[in-house]
């Protein structure tokens, strides 16, 4: 299973997203370039507007943030799932 998120999912932020999740990478003390499954799911669990779920089904990983779901794709990384929802709160954060 596929635990960080690599260099070039990381460039797909722009500059605005990565200084947010940086800012909150330092404010819980994580000072490595690697971001895990579970700094991503602390992310998500800390977005108090949001509400968070991951389900394992027989096939797959599926990813819900409210109303979005992640994980359509067969076979997919539960790692690229939370990625994809972390990029959304991360956007959504930037247009406020």
């Amino acid at each position: 299973m596929k635990q960080e998120i690599t260099k070039a999912q990381l460039d797909e932020l722009s500059e605005k997203e990565i200084v947010l999740y940086d800012n909150w990478l330092l404010s819980k003390g994580y000072i490595n370039n690697e971001i895990t499954i579970g700094q991503m799911i602390q992310f998500l669990d800390e977005e108090q507007e949001y509400q968070f779920y991951i389900f394992r089904r027989t096939i797959d990983w599926k990813v819900v943030v409210n109303d979005n779901q992640y994980g359509k794709v067969i076979p997919g990384e539960l790692c690229d799932f939370l990625w994809e929802a972390v990029r959304d709160v991360l956007k959504r954060a930037e247009e406020h």
